[in-house]
């Protein structure tokens, strides 16, 4: 892949949905919103409450939260872990491609991170998801996720 092909991904997968939430929360009156942001919570509470719908099953929900928790709680210790959680959330809702990418774009974003080997497992897993079990199919996403997991290991 060229450069201009990733970056076109990263736009369409990440920031253009970051766009969408965000215009959408603008619009969010001061009640409560469907999210369950009232706007008095702080970050610890907040971020409960996002992964709580996804406890409940209700990921693309839980995704939408955890987007606009990121932007209202950017430095808080929460905010890595809400990047984690919305991978979670694509890979629990059976999008294993856009859970790969997501956890992709985590390890580009935080080279640093002691959560780096759980990133890495989950593009793995996400990788494998994605590839059919049936040898006669497409599996090109397996090398992906073989690579993925030689980096834990």
């Amino acid at each position: 892949q060229t450069k201009l092909e990733t970056m076109k991904k990263y736009l369409l997968y990440i920031i253009l949905p970051l766009l969408i939430v965000n215009l959408s929360a603008c619009g969010a009156s001061k009640k409560k919103s469907r999210l369950g942001f009232t706007g008095k919570e702080n970050a610890e509470q907040a971020f409960a409450k996002c992964v709580q719908l996804s406890t409940k099953k209700k990921f693309q929900e839980s995704i939408d939260c955890l987007e606009i928790f990121k932007t209202r709680f950017p430095n808080t210790e929460y905010a890595l872990q809400a990047e984690l959680k919305v991978g979670d959330a694509y890979y629990l809702k059976k999008e294993y491609l856009l859970a790969a990418e997501t956890y992709q774009f985590f390890t580009k974003l935080h080279p640093d991170s002691d959560k780096l080997d759980y990133a890495f497992f989950r593009i793995g897993m996400s990788y494998l998801k994605a590839t059919s079990p049936k040898i006669d199919r497409d599996q090109e996403h397996l090398p992906k996720a073989i690579d993925s997991f030689a980096i834990v290991l």
